[in-house]
């Protein structure tokens, strides 16, 4: 486990005795395609959108081995891990590792009770997309309005939309799944944009 998962993990049981469950939700969302890319940038997206929840995942997988307790992980992952956007390319490809590491985890781990998930988040409003859109990438504040103005719902995916299937899967209402990577978006069905 790396310094900074064992640190926030032992810090986790030490507030509260145990963990039952893990929701791996930190990201990420640099802006990097293959050909521009450089080494920091890609070790950086890798370190935190793969690295860090593998490692949790390891702590809590071990510590609910450990107690012979049941549990559930569910990490937050993007569509964009099915073929990303070309300046979202290294972002996507972190996003695919760690959905792979999910259902590996998930089929090594059915047996000991432990139910591994993932969300495959779509577009998102969150603070850190809006500094992204309006400040980042220069687009201003009118890019939410003209951003849901082409979604079905009229809206973009809101946290709070976010936390209730993060909710479904965490909970003993969603067993006996596992390994399921659940696509949360609204505007790319099957991967296809009209």
């Amino acid at each position: 486990m790396s310094l900074t998962s064992m640190t926030g993990f032992a810090r986790a049981v030490g507030a509260f005795g145990k963990l039952d469950g893990l929701v791996n939700a930190a990201g990420l969302s640099d802006r990097a395609s293959v050909a521009a890319a450089d080494t920091a940038l890609f070790d950086q997206l890798f370190a935190v959108n793969t690295r860090a929840p593998m490692f949790l995942m390891q702590g809590v997988i071990r510590h609910l081995k450990e107690r012979k307790a049941p549990g559930s992980i569910v990490n937050i992952l993007s569509f964009q891990a099915h073929g990303a956007s070309t300046n979202l390319a290294v972002y996507g490809a972190t996003k695919a590792a760690l959905s792979l590491l999910t259902k590996n985890a998930a089929f090594s781990h059915r047996k000991d009770r432990i139910r591994v998930s993932g969300i495959n988040l779509g577009w998102t409003d969150t603070p850190g997309e809006r500094e992204m859109q309006a400040v980042k990438l220069g687009k201003g504040v009118s890019w939410l309005a003209e951003a849901e103005s082409r979604m079905p719902w009229g809206r973009l995916i809101q946290p709070e939309d976010v936390a209730r299937l993060t909710l479904f899967l965490l909970s003993d209402v969603s067993i006996p799944m596992t390994g399921a990577l659940i696509d949360q978006e609204q505007y790319s069905v099957l991967g296809v944009r009209d």
